[in-house]
């Protein structure tokens, strides 16, 4: 039980991570101040 709270915490991470990358790459594709 506690390894899988684990793992899906890591996922959770990983999800936030690529969203906030895919998120700053828009925009910057749009020309405007990532912060």
């Amino acid at each position: 039980m506690q390894r899988k709270l684990v793992h899906d915490t890591q996922n959770l991470w990983q999800q936030s991570t690529v969203y906030c990358i895919a998120t700053r790459k828009l925009v910057l594709n749009n020309g405007e101040k990532v912060i």
